[in-house]
């Protein structure tokens, strides 16, 4: 389905997936991901609809779809943080929502078996959102006290960033 962009076929067949096997993760970014990425980016460029309002509106829809399939995974996943952060990549990278995206990667951060970078992609994101520039600074700054292995570059980057505008 997905090789020959049957985006409706390809969402009947992951949401059987899901609903056999809701506990598995793997399966439910899949299915965001294809609809999210793949099927709005075809949606947005099908030279099939001419009109290009329509073709935006088709590719909100795909967003949409693929927002609440992450919300739906984490509501069948509650004690992973996995979907957690792919939700927030997707608030990021394709909505163009850091605020959003820092509440989530806040969220995975709070899982005792989260990857240490969770802390700081939510301090990232937090720094890009207006009138957010103190809380930003705050948490980098946080994370720069705890020592030599938190101070990367883009950890520096926005610190200096935040310094300069705040």
């Amino acid at each position: 389905a997905w090789e020959h962009t049957e985006w409706g076929r390809m969402r009947l067949l992951f949401r059987n997936v899901v609903t056999l096997q809701p506990r598995n993760v793997t399966f439910w970014d899949g299915f965001a991901w294809h609809m999210g990425y793949n099927a709005s980016l075809a949606a947005r460029n099908d030279i099939n609809q001419p009109n290009e309002a329509l073709r935006i509106k088709n590719q909100q829809l795909y967003f949409k779809a693929a927002e609440n399939i992450y919300l739906e995974g984490i509501q069948n996943n509650p004690d992973t943080y996995y979907l957690y952060e792919r939700l927030a990549e997707f608030y990021r990278d394709k909505l163009n929502d850091n605020l959003k995206a820092s509440e989530y990667f806040d969220k995975a951060a709070q899982f005792p078996n989260s990857p240490t970078y969770e802390k700081r992609m939510a301090a990232y994101d937090l720094s890009y959102v207006p009138g957010r520039e103190q809380d930003a600074y705050d948490k980098l700054m946080k994370l720069y006290k705890m020592g030599y292995r938190e101070r990367l570059p883009e950890l520096l980057l926005r610190l200096k960033y935040l310094e300069d505008k705040l």
